[in-house]
């Protein structure tokens, strides 16, 4: 008999986790719920002192305050065009320099050292 039809004989194995799919979201909200509370009574009961963690109900007033304010989202709007700006001048300077590096075996050897030593360098994004 074959791995692969004793492993659909053993309860569990192969088959989908019931339920556990719908639940995980739920779970992650309930998660998130439970330490607001927990961070909002730390602060009103003056465990954590407002300075080091300001109330959690004012953070989440603040946060949609801040989604109907235009000069914050002007700002927004400004960083993701930088960032725009910025990813498609790497793209094409990159692109190029691949198909250079790949067209001509030498210079890609001869560039090797560099690129091994910039590779371990980690992504900011």
């Amino acid at each position: 008999m074959s791995a692969t039809a004793n492993a659909a004989r053993l309860p569990g194995v192969g088959s989908k986790p019931s339920g556990l799919k719908t639940r995980r979201p739920a779970l992650g909200a309930v998660g998130a719920l439970v330490t607001l509370v927990i961070l909002e009574l730390a602060s009103i009961t003056g465990v954590l002192p407002p300075s080091a963690l300001p109330l959690a109900s004012k953070v989440i007033v603040d946060v949609f305050g801040l989604l109907v304010d235009l000069a914050f989202l002007q700002d927004v709007g400004a960083t993701l065009v930088a960032w725009f700006i910025g990813l498609s001048i790497a793209s094409v300077f990159g692109i190029a320099l691949g198909l250079v590096l790949g067209s001509f075996r030498l210079l890609f050897e001869a560039m090797g050292a560099v690129i091994e030593f910039l590779r371990p360098i980690p992504s900011v994004g």
